[in-house]
């Protein structure tokens, strides 16, 4: 069950900034961008995009349609806080 997870710092890549292709409003809007992290185990989406699961579900693209500056990280799911931590920091 657990074959298709790792503990290697492989799995970390660069943040992803999530874009609109077009804004409702300004709502959002604001000064410095927004960075989620996920958790231990997280992941930014499991499954394929038309049967899948969000970590953050519609909180992410609702506040790029309303003018947020969002990015989403990724880190190992699985590792020590100092290694997750290395791997925030790089991105």
């Amino acid at each position: 069950m657990l074959s298709g997870l790792s503990v290697s710092a492989t799995h970390a890549t660069n943040a992803e900034q999530v874009k609109s292709s077009f804004v409702y409003s300004t709502y959002a809007q604001t000064k410095y961008p927004l960075v989620f992290n996920h958790g231990m185990a997280g992941f930014n989406r499991v499954g394929t995009d038309t049967l899948g699961l969000d970590y953050w579900y519609q909180i992410l693209p609702d506040l790029a349609r309303n003018g947020g500056n969002v990015w989403a990280t990724r880190v190992s799911p699985f590792n020590s806080t100092e290694v997750r931590g290395e791997q925030l920091a790089q991105q």
